[in-house]
């Protein structure tokens, strides 16, 4: 299993939920680590790299409807992009 929690066990150590910018780079993102995505409402510009891209949902990454307001840079990398996550992007 690739599947790791990195930003839930990083976060016993950071307050994450005060980072401005985020480069996050791994197979897969775990549920913890959707939960804690949706905490990170000082977020202004994220970079993502999903190795394993049938395992990302935008929606889930950033369900936080806070952040459409605060992010004005987003680069994702990607395999593949699903109709669901162009909507989200949109909304940016």
């Amino acid at each position: 299993e690739k599947e790791a929690d990195i930003l839930a066990s990083l976060s016993h150590i950071y307050e994450l939920s005060k980072l401005n910018e985020l480069i996050y780079k791994v197979y897969r993102i775990s549920n913890a680590d959707f939960k804690i995505f949706s905490q990170m409402n000082a977020l202004e510009a994220i970079k993502i790299q999903i190795y394993d891209s049938d395992g990302f949902c935008l929606r889930n990454t950033l369900s936080n409807c806070q952040l459409y307001a605060s992010i004005y840079y987003i680069d994702l990398a990607l395999k593949k992009i699903r109709e669901d996550d162009i909507i989200i992007i949109k909304k940016f």
